[in-house]
């Protein structure tokens, strides 16, 4: 397998993982969203919140969706998604 195409099936692997994320999320479907994890961590930088662990991001997620039942108010599209050495960076 070329460089190339080594790269190109992990951008897409990670595509589909970050799309099936964020369609659970869309569902609000807590045990979907952390069964896209490595490991479940959110750092809420406005509110200066860390959620480290399976235990701590289900809280997190159960109380956004308990708090705001109707989030998202639409079902959420990226304008852009824009691969990098180890990570997906995704504008909104």
């Amino acid at each position: 397998m070329s460089v190339s195409t080594e790269t190109t099936t992990l951008r897409q692997r990670r595509e589909a993982i970050v799309q099936e994320h964020m369609d659970a999320e869309n569902r609000h479907d807590v045990d979907a969203t952390l069964a896209t994890f490595h490991r479940p961590c959110y750092d809420v930088v406005p509110v200066n919140e860390m959620h480290d662990g399976s235990d701590s991001v289900r809280d997190l997620w159960d109380g956004i969706f308990s708090a705001l039942p109707a989030w998202p108010a639409r079902e959420r599209k990226w304008r852009s998604w824009r691969p990098a050495r180890t990570s997906l960076v995704i504008a909104a």
